[in-house]
């Protein structure tokens, strides 16, 4: 996996693919090419998926903190881009846990900068089976 190279854009595309969400954020930090957006959107969301994870120690009444420690991996994630994400103002990230049931959990998440949504999407994560190993 790609962590530098001379090009930010596929630095931060490599990233976004590996789940390293915060680290495409500091990759495009002062990166104006409106190609970085749709990274920058799709990162955000990311980040949202760790929701999932929350949801279920939340429904098993367990802290973050306890053992075994509750995995999941991606089944699918649906990025819709809806208008150009600004650079400099602040971006707010919103999610919510749209559904638990069993070992999926679907978390919504939207991404704004001020009164304007420029992405949402849809993750549904899947809990590992305690059988496979991290």
């Amino acid at each position: 996996m790609r962590r530098t190279g001379a090009d930010p854009l596929q630095v931060a595309a490599d990233l976004n693919s590996a789940l390293y969400y915060t680290d495409v954020l500091e990759t495009l930090r002062g990166v104006t090419d409106p190609a970085a957006e749709p990274l920058r959107a799709q990162a955000y969301l990311g980040l949202g998926r760790y929701a999932d994870a929350a949801a279920a120690y939340r429904a098993e009444n367990r802290p973050m903190d306890s053992e075994p420690p509750l995995r999941f991996v991606t089944g699918s994630l649906h990025v819709d881009f809806l208008k150009p994400t600004p650079m400099g103002p602040e971006l707010v990230l919103r999610g919510r846990v749209k559904e638990i049931k069993g070992r999926k959990v679907v978390v919504e998440a939207e991404v704004w900068a001020g009164e304007v949504m420029t992405a949402r999407g849809e993750v549904v994560a899947v809990q590992m089976p305690d059988t496979f190993k991290a």
